[in-house]
């Protein structure tokens, strides 16, 4: 256990030199990826302990045994699946901005489609009221038209 402390101070001491040397964008992305691999770590480790931690396997001539194949096996694994699962919440992402942009577009069309029909029910009432108007205007005048042709009519007095 003191070796690997030791180990891992000497390991943490290069990438903080490491770090040192790279400008500061470089140092973000290095520090995102570190993050990322941590986390990845914690949530495997467990697993492959518990897996080499019962294993009773005596293997020769420094090959892996079937159950650290397998560990790796199953990470490998979860990491597929992990990315399966991001590239899917990218994809419903995207899938209700597209759902938002036709919804909105359907709104607009039925506000342009609303506005429409309002100026035309005013402008069919406007010219309902204009025909009364010349209507009532040419009865008054002794004037009403046939078709094309115009008789004079009598008015009464």
């Amino acid at each position: 256990v003191k070796t690997l402390k030791a180990e891992n101070a000497i390991l943490n001491q290069q990438c903080l030199e490491f770090l040192a040397m790279l400008d500061v964008k470089q140092q973000k992305v290095v520090q995102e990826n570190m993050s990322l691999n941590k986390s990845d770590m914690t949530d495997f480790t467990g697993l492959e302990l518990a897996v080499l931690g019962a294993c009773t396997c005596n293997t020769s001539g420094g090959q892996p045994c079937p159950c650290a194949k397998m560990a790796a096996l199953t990470r490998k694994q979860l990491l597929h699946l992990k990315q399966e699962i991001e590239n899917l919440k990218k994809s419903k992402d995207e899938a209700y901005v597209m759902a938002d942009a036709f919804r909105i577009a359907f709104e607009q069309q039925l506000m342009q489609r609303k506005d429409q029909a309002l100026r035309l029910a005013e402008v069919i009432k406007i010219k309902k009221e204009t025909k009364f108007i010349n209507w009532k205007r040419q009865k008054n005048d002794g004037m009403f038209s046939l078709g094309r042709v115009k008789f004079q009519g009598n008015k009464n007095s």
